[in-house]
């Protein structure tokens, strides 16, 4: 990573730099809410009083928000993608995200080689 970073150049750095930050606006409330809905339906659970639908239709939420959360970073590192050279994008490991990655997929990234040594 050290050594893409060496690569990119100033306006290159600064692209991405302002592509984290937008992402990061954007899913900042998509990834409270995202918490905020697994903490209640934990909670639901263990409730035997709840209706088995409310818990559907918050598992459904869940899965909404799980979706939109990487469509945005599949949309964001797409544009990390046009903004680096074909070099520098053969040199990032497969699963390095730029700081663009939903939390829960650690395996998505924007690089074109697969990742060497330990994981």
């Amino acid at each position: 990573m050290q050594s893409l970073l060496a690569d990119l150049t100033e306006e290159q750095i600064k692209a991405i730099e302002s592509l984290q930050h937008t992402y990061l606006s954007k899913t900042f409330p998509l990834r409270r809410e995202l918490i905020s809905s697994r903490f209640e339906l934990r909670h639901l659970i263990r409730d035997p009083n709840v209706q088995p639908k409310t818990l559907l239709d918050l598992q459904k939420r869940i899965s909404e928000l799980q979706t939109r959360l990487d469509n945005l970073s599949l949309s964001y590192q797409i544009e990390v993608r046009t903004i680096l050279t074909k070099e520098q994008l053969e040199q990032l490991p497969q699963d390095c995200s730029l700081g663009i990655s939903p939390e829960y997929d650690v395996l998505t990234g924007i690089g074109s080689v697969p990742r060497r040594g330990l994981r």
